[in-house]
């Protein structure tokens, strides 16, 4: 679902024309650079001056990690468990088929 920029930029196109998409395309692009430098700026300057928050950040990307391996470990789980599922109700699907040649030599 495209956001309001997005749609921004479609009705300007449709009612200007190929040449105010491209314009308003570039504004718009700059004012993020601009907007991502600023923020980068004003969190960059406080966790170079204090080491606490700066080992903060770190512990909390930590986390972050961690709570993403859980997440994974989650998702592996339901995988294998609807595979042993599936495997339980056609198991002629999980493993091949025993030939008989064997059976009788």
């Amino acid at each position: 679902m495209p956001g309001a920029d997005n749609i921004f930029v479609l009705t300007q196109s449709a009612f200007y024309g190929a040449r105010a998409d491209v314009v308003v395309t570039l504004v718009h692009c700059s004012g993020l650079l601009l907007h991502t430098a600023a923020v980068t700026l004003a969190v960059a300057v406080p966790l170079k001056t204090n080491p606490f928050a700066f080992t903060l950040l770190q512990l909390g990307g930590a986390l972050y990690l961690l709570y993403l391996l859980y997440l994974l470990y989650l998702a592996w789980r339901a995988i294998h468990a609807s595979i042993r599922h599936i495997g339980a109700e056609h198991p002629s699907s999980c493993h091949f088929p025993r030939s008989t040649d064997a059976a009788s030599s």
